[in-house]
């Protein structure tokens, strides 16, 4: 992973990764071995990775939420607590911008944790540990 982050610092001169985990990771009831793990995995990886590259790279893990796509279709019911879609690209928008860098290797939902005021109380929220 470092030849390749240094070279986008090269050619882009900043750089930061968004990792997107899901609630699967931490929530209970999951019943596929495959999806829930890989997702606990997934976070944490990022992180360990916002450990490794603390000051060198910003790395944000976030939940994108429940959200309509094929894999959810025909699995959870239409009156489950869905997420409105455009929620984790405008999340992703606002971390690749280098406002949040505060807010780094914290685990982020797109629709449950409001990036704006988490920052404005950053040094009242644990690192590492979500805002719920």
């Amino acid at each position: 992973a470092q030849p390749t982050i240094a070279a986008a610092k090269a050619r882009v001169g900043c750089v930061r990764i968004v990792i997107t985990g899901s609630g699967a990771a931490y929530l209970p009831g999951a019943k596929s071995t495959a999806y829930a793990p890989s997702k606990a995995a997934t976070c944490r990886y990022g992180e360990m990775l916002a450990n490794e590259l603390a000051g060198r790279v910003p790395v944000f893990f976030f939940s994108p939420g429940l959200v309509r796509t094929e894999l959810t279709a025909g699995g959870v019911p239409d009156d489950a607590p869905w997420t409105p879609p455009e929620l984790a690209p405008e999340l992703v928008r606002k971390l690749s911008t280098g406002g949040y860098d505060a807010l780094v290797g914290r685990y982020l939902h797109a629709e449950h944790d409001d990036v704006d005021e988490l920052l404005e109380r950053r040094d009242r929220v644990r690192p590492g540990r979500t805002s719920r």
